[in-house]
């Protein structure tokens, strides 16, 4: 099973990405960002727990060797192509105050809050290495756990409080998002628990007939309404999107709760309908739009601003860099593909 590829991942994963590059926008219009990030980047984190096997990794080297490969040196590389890609929007075009020795702190910090980043979107991938290395040693816990007492979900539900006690005193942001870990973890766990019962639909919904699809995919879109519902509602009380870069969760823990349900919900239409290719090669390929959308979205947002004196239309910028990371990422594959970790590197 853990070998098998489903088209309904890779969707789910394009979902998202669109999500993040439409929540990006300089001046996005607040409903639009407060739907985006009710759930982008938490669906991330359980897509990736969905898809993990720690007992893929013996060892805890294995572990650090692979998520090294396919994550900590694609952020470096990426982060290192993205500092001219900074300069031309900030300094040519731009009017940014941030020194080149600033930005350069910002590839050990990881996180914008502490250091300005050439590309703060990038934060994502040393804290999903922090989330899955130490995912790895809890399943190694829990492996030798005889009396049974821990499970996935059990540990997942303390992450959660852990995160919140964190959130409610204030813990101050730390390098690579640390403070926001334990959150992370609890997507990832989580996403791990309910990935069979998400095969268990996937498989039933092959066999099955049109008006039981469409009775999916309608109940789908009513839980996709409820978590939007209840996202909102977390927003206008706390007056908090659910960004796990600060640690911003919204209602606690009802804005948490949305973003699962949010992504259940669209997990459930993706399962049920019928498979988009285009959507699919986009969730196949979100490291280059995660690594470029952002410097993209700049540049034609302060050539706009700056040398046309004509104010960018949000939801027109996200359309056109959606449509130029297709390119973008196809280039990416074909030339530079260890910049997104497709190129095997051996560590021995």
């Amino acid at each position: 099973m853990s070998g098998k590829r489903f088209e309904w991942v890779d969707s789910l994963r394009g979902v998202a990405m669109i999500a993040i590059i439409c929540g990006h926008p300089a001046a996005n219009p607040g409903m639009l960002s407060s739907l985006c990030y009710s759930f982008h980047v938490p669906l991330f984190f359980m897509i990736s727990g969905a898809l993990f096997h720690a007992e893929k990794y013996r060892k805890f080297i294995d572990c650090l060797k692979k998520y090294f490969a396919s994550l900590l040196l694609p952020y470096f590389l990426l982060y290192s192509v993205n500092i001219p890609l900074w300069y031309i929007n900030w300094r040519v075009i731009g009017d940014s105050s941030s020194s080149g020795d600033s930005i350069l702190a910002g590839l050990y910090y990881a996180n914008q809050l502490l250091k300005p980043m050439a590309n703060g979107a990038l934060w994502f991938l040393p804290t999903l290495f922090l989330t899955t290395v130490a995912t790895w040693l809890v399943y190694r816990v829990i492996e030798k756990d005889e009396e049974g007492r821990l499970n996935p979900l059990v540990v997942a539900l303390v992450c959660l409080c852990v995160g919140c006690f964190l959130k409610i005193c204030d813990i101050k942001t730390l390098p690579w998002t640390l403070n926001a870990v334990p959150l992370c973890m609890f997507f990832f766990l989580f996403g791990g628990g309910l990935m069979p019962h998400a095969i268990k639909l996937s498989n039933s919904m092959a066999s099955a007939p049109r008006n039981q699809k469409l009775r999916i995919a309608v109940l789908g879109m009513v839980v996709i309404l409820l978590g939007f519902t209840v996202a909102m509602y977390s927003v206008r009380i706390s007056g908090e999107n659910v960004s796990l870069m600060r640690n911003d969760i919204g209602l606690p823990p009802i804005g948490l709760m949305a973003a699962v349900v949010i992504s259940s919900g669209i997990a459930m239409v993706l399962i049920a309908s019928p498979t988009c290719q285009a959507l699919r090669w986009f969730g196949s390929n979100t490291l280059g739009s995660l690594a470029f959308h952002v410097p993209v979205m700049r540049f034609i947002e302060n050539s706009l601003n700056n040398i046309f004196d004509i104010s960018p239309q949000p939801v027109l910028v996200a359309l056109v860099v959606i449509a130029l990371m297709f390119p973008v990422n196809w280039l990416m594959n074909r030339y530079t593909p260890v910049l997104t970790g497709k190129t095997r590197i051996s560590f021995n």
